[in-house]
């Protein structure tokens, strides 16, 4: 899977871009403030309708325009060609799949997986549970295709549960709920343990310059107590849950644990070797997404040079090469890059215009 060409009209400072891509390295030279990010943050929002900056949405939109509009053409790993539309305005955001006149949402992640790595990816460690579950789910919704419905089906489920907590209602009208949540919950911890057994055989191979790959592990938990049944959780904790107004244990709750030594990685590992890791992560999630479902993910590097190292910097781009990744990558700077290997183009960005240089 890579974008071909990429046309961008109205986003923050892009006023018109329209570029031809490589299938492979993709690298994006210029200044702080040029759009280089929001470059970045097109092929984002092309592949879930939203971006991954903070900032409301409401600013994504160029401050003398209306609306902003990005279109892809797209090529699939069989090399046939599709394309992928947005517009946004105040109000709505459309959405055009040549392949489903139909397209939602969903349909757009599905199509177009892309994974960041940008400065807040310490948000893995740093932000609690939700950012890793987010980080878990994204690959498990890519490679087992009942995740999803299933998870749908457990949200309402806990959400009509929490509804009948908050408003006093009986215990029949709580566990009127108890089935939908009990069958999704145990599809979804299925789902998830099998994905995460999955990553913990391929990370060591994706490792960049650890020492002792062997004692980085990856721990799966739950969202309720090891070695408990869940339907005994959920019925043994009833009253505590009337306290509270919501359902304390479950599938929501879990989380996902980088232990390093036994230990956790946040706590042993330095600013950088923490980026380190999470790089490998992600490209071990890429490598597990093209195994299982023959669809590469496109890659987006945001500052690589931010806290690596020239070596930490030239090994993640040999991962990427090993990969076979359409990835965009920005740099202040080219002087701070290693030699790109194998097809590549380079762009310059300035007051929001992209030049190709090489």
């Amino acid at each position: 899977m890579y974008i071909k060409s990429l046309r961008i009209r109205d986003l923050r400072c892009l006023e018109a871009v329209d570029i031809e891509l490589s299938p492979l390295i993709n690298i994006f030279i210029g200044d702080n403030g040029t759009g280089k990010t929001s470059l970045l943050e097109s092929v984002y929002l092309l592949s879930r309708g939203r971006s991954f900056r903070s900032a409301p949405q409401s600013r994504l939109i160029r401050k003398e325009s209306e609306s902003l509009s990005i279109f892809a053409n797209v090529a699939d790993d069989q090399e046939k060609s599709f394309s992928i539309g947005l517009q946004r305005n105040s109000d709505e955001l459309r959405i055009k799949l040549s392949t489903d006149p139909d397209a939602r949402l969903i349909h757009l992640v599905k199509t177009l997986p892309v994974q960041i790595i940008d400065p807040a990816l310490h948000a893995l460690f740093e932000e609690g549970p939700t950012a890793r579950r987010r980080f878990l789910d994204w690959g498990v919704f890519h490679v087992e295709h009942s995740f999803f419905p299933a998870w749908h089906r457990y949200k309402r489920a806990i959400q009509q549960r929490n509804s009948v907590l908050r408003s006093g209602g009986s215990d029949a009208e709580l566990k009127a709920w108890d089935h939908d949540i009990l069958t999704s919950a145990a599809h979804i911890n299925a789902t998830r343990s099998r994905y995460v057994a999955e990553l913990n055989k391929l990370l060591p191979g994706n490792l960049i310059r650890f020492e002792n790959t062997d004692q980085i592990e990856i721990e799966y938990q739950t969202g309720w107590p090891k070695g408990r049944d869940f339907s005994d959780v959920l019925s043994e904790g009833l009253s505590r849950d009337r306290q509270l107004g919501y359902t304390m244990h479950g599938p929501h709750r879990a989380d996902l644990r980088i232990r390093w030594h036994g230990v956790k990685a946040e706590q042993r590992a330095s600013r950088g070797e923490q980026k380190v890791l999470i790089c490998s992560l992600m490209l071990t999630q890429a490598e597990l997404l093209t195994r299982q479902t023959d669809k590469r993910p496109v890659l987006l590097i945001d500052d690589l040079a931010a806290e690596l190292g020239q070596n930490y910097r030239t090994q993640l781009l040999e991962v990427i090469n090993s990969l076979q990744l359409q990835t965009f990558l920005t740099c202040l700077d080219k002087s701070l890059l290693p030699p790109p290997v194998g097809e590549h183009k380079m762009f310059h960005v300035e007051q929001g215009k992209v030049i190709r240089v090489v």
